[in-house]
């Protein structure tokens, strides 16, 4: 009896050694999965290769989890995940960089657009509405106001939805595509 549990306790050893030297980083810094995962990306050119942007999320979701919290692995993950992954992980991602930075309007806005297209009306609107109110000078208040108002369309609610789209003629000066259209590709 002594004899079979101590070679139980043997190969229950050499499996976890087997387990635990089969991941080549496991003893990799966070900073250095992030770099891995940035040179996978293959940023700064013309062709997306699905493939490499796998590998680099698996690296930059490695680097997270060890503790790299800065805010462009969470940037480059999300870009990595809008060609690589579906809106349901999308909207996961960008609610834990929201974790760390709150009040980023560009996270905001990315999670509200993977909640529209999940027909996630209602929390679309909640994001969309913190876009424009915290980020009146950025290049995405235009798109979240039209956001907002295409997710008040789709909730049925007309007065709202007019509302926002006119703010954003006035705001632009340009033609928008109506609602009413737009809502379509939803239905």
């Amino acid at each position: 009896m002594k004899k079979a549990s101590l070679f139980i306790g043997v190969l229950a050893l050499i499996g976890l050694t087997i387990y635990f030297l089969s991941d080549p980083y496991l003893f990799t810094s966070a900073e250095t999965l992030y770099a891995i995962g940035v040179e996978k990306s293959d940023e700064g050119t013309d062709v997306i290769n699905t493939e490499e942007l796998e590998v680099a999320a698996e690296f930059f979701e490695r680097a997270i989890s060890k503790g790299f919290k800065e805010r462009t692995v969470f940037d480059k993950l999300g870009r990595a995940y809008a060609h690589t992954a579906d809106n349901a992980t999308q909207e996961e991602m960008y609610s834990r960089a929201l974790k760390e930075y709150p009040d980023d309007f560009e996270f905001l806005f990315r999670r509200a657009e993977s909640r529209m297209e999940q027909h996630k009306y209602k929390p679309t609107l909640e994001d969309y509405d913190k876009v424009v109110k915290l980020g009146s000078h950025s290049e995405y208040i235009n798109h979240a106001l039209y956001g907002r108002g295409a997710a008040w369309y789709l909730l049925g609610d007309t007065a709202n939805a007019a509302k926002d789209f006119n703010a954003l003629t006035r705001l632009t000066g340009n033609e928008w595509r109506d609602y009413e259209d737009y809502s379509k590709r939803f239905q």
